[in-house]
Formats: structure tokens, C-alpha cells, sequence
């Protein structure tokens, strides 16, 4: 699977606590894409009570409408975001997850922790040496900066990872 991922045949999520999610890492086993990870994660924390089986629903048109309505209370904005589209955006812009294309990784505001969690994914799960780079890629700034592991598990220990992404950081010519 390392290598799929690094040959950017796959696409990861790393969620708030640091796992690896969709493309067979993590809490879903397989290859569901970023749409159907985030949509199975606002399922989750919301409609137990129903007893949705979260691996039969492959999108938020299996929901009926009050589903969508306690999941979008749960996760405001969540189901037009899914229906356009954009589920994962919305992970990573209001659960901080971090979208992992290769060795680009995408995170809505760069800070301390969020570089630990890459950092961590990219050596201990990609299996990288610590003098290889990642890119980083701000959705809230478009800015990107090119930082190895070693560089980023550097500053954030002294507590400047995010301000030298800042100083590092350029704009961009496009996402990934």
C-alpha cells in the first residue's frame, strides 16, 4: 500500500487524532474515496441511534431527509458540501483532517500540531527517511512550502514549525 500511496494512486486522509483513513489505512478497510470516508464520519457520530450500517451508505442520496438534516445539524453545511462534491474539503477545512496525495499534503491552517501529524504519517507510515520532503499545501492561503521530515519534526519541538512554514511559504501555481 506504500507504495500505491507514494505513486499517488491512492489518496489518504489523516484525521484530527493522527490515523490514516480511507484508501485501506485506518478505521476503513478498502479503497473508498475522500467523499465517502468524510461522509461515513458524519454518519458516525450522528445517526447510531438508527442503526445505520455506515458500510452500506456509498452516498448522502441513501440518507432519507431527516438523516441529512440531523447529519448537517451535527456537521453544519456537511450534506451540500457532499452533494457537490466537496465532502472533502469540508473535512479538512472544519474537522482538520489532512488530504495526503503522494508526498502532497493538504491541511487547511498550518500549525505545530498539524506538521507533527504529517511528519509522523509520512516517516512512520510512508516509510520516508527523515531527510525526504513533503509538500505542504494551506487551503485557507493557498500557500505551499517543500519541508523535509527532519526539518519539520526540528521546528516543532522548538515550537516555530508553523511560523517557519509562514516564512518558508509560497503561493501557489495550483493544487495538487
Amino acid at each position: 500500500m506504500v507504495e500505491r500511496i507514494l505513486a499517488q494512486e491512492v489518496e489518504v486522509f489523516i484525521d484530527e487524532d493522527g490515523n490514516a483513513l480511507g484508501a485501506g489505512g485506518g478505521d476503513y478497510m478498502g479503497e473508498d474515496d475522500h467523499e465517502l470516508v468524510a461522509l461515513k464520519r458524519a454518519i458516525e457520530g450522528t445517526l447510531e441511534e438508527w442503526e445505520i450500517d455506515v458500510l452500506e451508505i456509498w452516498e448522502v442520496a441513501a440518507l432519507n431527509q431527516e438523516q441529512q438534516q440531523r447529519v448537517d445539524a451535527a456537521n453544519p453545511g456537511f450534506v451540500q458540501h457532499m452533494q457537490t462534491g466537496l465532502a472533502k474539503e469540508y473535512a479538512v477545512e472544519h474537522w482538520g483532517w489532512i488530504r495526503v496525495h503522494g508526498t502532497n499534503f493538504e491541511v487547511h491552517q498550518v500549525t505545530d500540531e498539524a506538521l507533527s501529524r504529517m511528519a509522523g504519517y509520512a516517516e512512520f507510515d510512508l516509510e520516508m527517511s527523515p531527510d525526504r520532503a513533503i509538500s505542504i499545501n494551506e487551503q485557507s492561503t493557498g500557500a505551499y512550502v517543500d519541508m523535509t521530515i527532519q526539518n519539520i519534526n526540528e521546528y516543532v519541538q522548538m515550537g516555530q514549525g508553523a511560523s517557519m512554514y509562514q516564512r518558508l511559504a509560497r503561493q501557489p501555481p495550483g493544487l495538487y
